[in-house]
C-alpha cells in the first residue's frame, strides 16, 4: 500500500546516503547534504536539458520522415528529368523554326519571323514594340530578335551542309 504522506526528497538523500554521514556533526551533515543537493539539482539540470533536446530533435526527425515519405513519390517521378534534356531536344520556337526551314531553306529570318508571327506555338506570342522585338513565353521565358536569328542562322547551316 503507498503512502498517502508526501516524502521529502532530502530525507530520501540522507537514508540513501546514511552510511556516508555517520559520524559527521549537524553542521557537517546539512553541509554534504547541501552539496550534494546542488550536484543532484545540476543534473538534473542537465538531464532535462538533454531530455528537451532529444524530444527536439526527435520531433524533427518525424517531421523530415513525413516531408520525405510525402515527396517519395515525386523523387521517383523526377528521376526522368536527371539528365536533363534529351539530345536534339529543343524548344517550340526552335521547332516552329526547323519546321518552317524544312519546307524551304531559303526562307530569309524576316520571313520566319512573320510565319510564326501569323501562327505561334501554343502559348507563345510575338511582340514588337517600344521594347523591341521579341517572343513572349509561358512563365516568363522569352525569345529575344538576337537569340531567334541565332537559332535560324543555326538551323540554316544545317540544311547547307
Amino acid at each position: 500500500m503507498i503512502s498517502k504522506n508526501t516524502i521529502n526528497p532530502n530525507t530520501v538523500r540522507a537514508r540513501a546516503l546514511g552510511f556516508a554521514l555517520e559520524g559527521l556533526t549537524h553542521d557537517e551533515m546539512c553541509y554534504r547534504l547541501a552539496v550534494q543537493g546542488i550536484i543532484i539539482e545540476r543534473i538534473d539540470d542537465v538531464a532535462r536539458k538533454a531530455i528537451n533536446r532529444a524530444s527536439e530533435e526527435a520531433s524533427v526527425f518525424f517531421i523530415a520522415k513525413e516531408l520525405l515519405e510525402k515527396l517519395k513519390p515525386l523523387l521517383d517521378q523526377g528521376k526522368a528529368f536527371i539528365s536533363g534534356r534529351k539530345p536534339g531536344a529543343v524548344g517550340p520556337i526552335h521547332k516552329a523554326i526547323r519546321k518552317l526551314l524544312a519546307k524551304n531553306p531559303q526562307m530569309k529570318n524576316p520571313e520566319i519571323w512573320e510565319a510564326i508571327k501569323e501562327k505561334p506555338p501554343k502559348g507563345w506570342s510575338v511582340c514588337e514594340n517600344r521594347l523591341g522585338k521579341y517572343i513572349d513565353g509561358p512563365s516568363g521565358k522569352n525569345m529575344k530578335d538576337r537569340r531567334f536569328k541565332n537559332i535560324c542562322a543555326e538551323e540554316r547551316q544545317k540544311y547547307r551542309d
